[in-house]
C-alpha cells in the first residue's frame, strides 16, 4: 500500500534580501516572497486548504524552528464550490 506524500510547507526568513520566503507548493516554481511571516504563514494555511493539506514550518530569523502545525485540507461538497456566475 503506498501512502501519501504530505506536502511541507516552510516559511523562512532571507536575510539578504530582507525579506520571508514561503517555500512549498506554492507559485509557479514552489517559492512565494512575502513582507511578514504572518502573511506567508497565512498563505500556506489556504494553499494547504485547497489541496491535501499539509505540515507548514514557520522558522524564526535567526533560523531556529519557531513552530510547526499540521495543515488540514477544505472538504467542499459537490456543487458548493465557488462559481463562475451564469448569464
Amino acid at each position: 500500500m503506498e501512502s501519501a506524500r504530505t506536502p511541507l510547507y516552510k516559511v523562512s526568513f532571507d536575510q539578504l534580501l530582507n525579506e520571508w520566503h514561503l517555500t512549498g507548493e506554492v507559485g509557479a516554481q514552489g517559492l512565494l516572497r512575502f513582507e511578514s511571516a504572518n502573511f506567508a504563514a497565512s498563505h500556506a494555511r489556504w494553499a494547504a486548504s485547497l489541496q491535501d493539506g499539509g505540515t507548514l514550518e514557520i522558522w524564526d530569523k535567526d533560523g531556529k524552528l519557531f513552530r510547526t502545525e499540521k495543515l488540514a485540507p477544505k472538504h467542499i461538497e459537490a456543487g458548493g464550490g465557488m462559481g463562475m456566475p451564469t448569464g
